[in-house]
């Protein structure tokens, strides 16, 4: 991984000074350090976009990150985490939600041990299904 490869993470604020309370994001955060870490990259590979709630969807929708979730009433429930992948440049990815951006990183980065182990990729898979069918 060099310098041209990028990944934007965006985040929901919570208010000033605009830290994040989104515990989603913050697993994805630390997702985004391992694969870092798996490159002996000690400087940022990604940065951080910070959005207020009431601009979420815009977000999303701009960025083109297909939904995961339905709202009450049967529409997309527009949610972050959303990773923007970058290589030269260029867009290479747009993935969101917590289990999704894990799988991503792990097949974009497959140095070093993985994110989600494969012997339980299925019923993580099914679980994160689960959450969202309950949640939504």
């Amino acid at each position: 991984m060099d310098a041209s490869n990028h990944i934007i993470f965006y985040d929901i604020a919570s208010g000033p000074p605009v830290p994040s309370f989104n515990t989603q994001s913050l697993e994805n955060a630390v997702n985004l350090n391992l694969i870092g870490s798996r490159f002996n990259i000690w400087i940022y590979i990604y940065q951080t976009s910070i959005t207020y709630h009431n601009y979420v969807t815009s977000v999303r929708k701009k960025l083109g990150a297909e939904t995961v979730q339905k709202d009450w009433d049967g529409s997309p429930l527009h949610t972050l985490p959303v990773i923007q992948a970058l290589s030269t440049g260029a867009v290479t990815g747009v993935v969101g939600d917590t289990f999704d951006i894990a799988l991503y990183l792990d097949k974009t980065y497959p140095k070093g041990p993985s994110l989600l182990p494969l012997s339980i990729i299925g019923l993580l898979s099914a679980f994160s299904t689960q959450v969202d069918a309950i949640f939504s």
